[in-house]
């Protein structure tokens, strides 16, 4: 019954139009010590439009990260006139989600119609969405994804440096994004170049951190790979400075916030030219291979694609360094991102 309660007491709850200044509701999903993935850019917007479920004139969802009770928050955002903005994250398609994919896609698309204004990630995740969700008829625009350039700030160079340390980062729901780069620090221990490896984030595919080890030890790279398990917004920032160079293998990322932090910290990006990271890391924020685009099945560079990229890298390193973290202040600075939403509010607002 517990769970029950949980579900229905929203509507229980009473909540009023507030008809001066900007003041948003999250439908209650922020958790500042739990929060993950798509919910993070809501601690950016919780910093200067604290949540109020009692007085808003604004319901912010993104698609990612939704509230348990979605549809009665919009409900009760249409029952007293607010304005519901929709943040759409990436779309299941069938080669992730599988059986799921059409199901998952249904509840988003019959969220997101509801809205008054979209905000995609990135360009790809408004084609994908078009494909898959449907087109959104009103207003919507693409915001890319944000980082705070003062926590996550320059890390300083080292100019005598001789081992790579490669780095993944995230939450590691495929094998490849971790086990791929394993094979690839082997080959370049093989090939006589002095490495290591940092695999940071949770290994929740099935049997992910046994199979992990496994690698590692089957492989002889116990003293060269480092696993650190989950980590915090506040831990992030030294796990990248630690680091030279992302290697961020996840297929059709629309906007994926990792490598924009390694990025802003000065760690380039060696990935696949797949999804949004082809907006995101452009021509000097690192390396991206060539690979087939597909919805329909996920397609990884070679071992030996990703090794020649670590260390194209490493020869101009200090050049790709500075270039990435100039890019992130002049695109994707979260301030940037903060104006940005602030025109799109006060737009809306003055529409009603």
């Amino acid at each position: 019954m517990k769970n029950i309660f949980k579900k229905y007491q929203i509507r229980w709850q009473t909540a009023t139009y507030c008809k001066e200044g900007i003041s948003l509701c999250y439908g209650g999903v922020i958790n500042k010590n739990k929060i993950y993935g798509g919910g993070v850019k809501l601690l950016h917007l919780n910093k200067k439009y604290p949540e109020n479920k009692k007085n808003f004139n604004i319901l912010y969802l993104v698609s990612s990260y939704l509230p348990f009770e979605v549809q009665e928050w919009i409900n009760k955002a249409k029952k007293i006139g607010a304005k519901i903005v929709w943040n759409q994250n990436g779309v299941a398609y069938p080669a992730w989600a599988g059986e799921r994919a059409e199901s998952i896609n249904r509840q988003m698309s019959e969220f997101m119609h509801q809205s008054d204004y979209v905000i995609y990630q990135s360009k790809f995740c408004k084609t994908s969405a078009d494909i898959y969700i449907g087109i959104f008829e009103k207003e919507s625009s693409v915001v890319y994804n944000s980082v705070d350039s003062k926590l996550f700030n320059a890390k300083k160079l080292d100019l005598n440096k001789n081992i790579i340390t490669m780095l993944v980062m995230g939450t590691h729901y495929f094998k490849e994004r971790v086990l791929g780069p394993i094979k690839v620090l082997s080959e370049m221990i093989k090939s006589g170049h002095e490495a290591k490896l940092i695999i940071g984030g949770g290994l929740v595919w099935s049997n992910g951190e046994n199979e992990t080890r496994e690698k590692v030890k089957e492989l002889g790279l116990d003293k060269k790979v480092e696993i650190l398990g989950p980590y915090n917004q506040k831990e992030a920032p030294i796990i990248y400075k630690k680091a030279d160079i992302l290697i961020h293998l996840q297929y059709n990322d629309s906007c994926p916030t990792v490598p924009l932090e390694a990025m802003s910290v000065g760690v380039p990006v060696v990935a696949g030219a797949s999804g949004g990271l082809r907006e995101l890391v452009g021509n000097d924020g690192g390396i991206l291979i060539p690979i087939t685009q597909s919805y329909e099945k996920m397609y990884y560079p070679t071992f030996k694609e990703i090794m020649d990229s670590v260390l194209k890298l490493t020869k101009n390193y200090h050049k790709y360094s500075k270039a990435c973290v100039k890019r992130i202040k002049n695109i994707f600075e979260v301030n940037l991102w903060l104006k940005k939403h602030e025109n799109i509010f006060e737009k809306l607002l003055n529409e009603s």
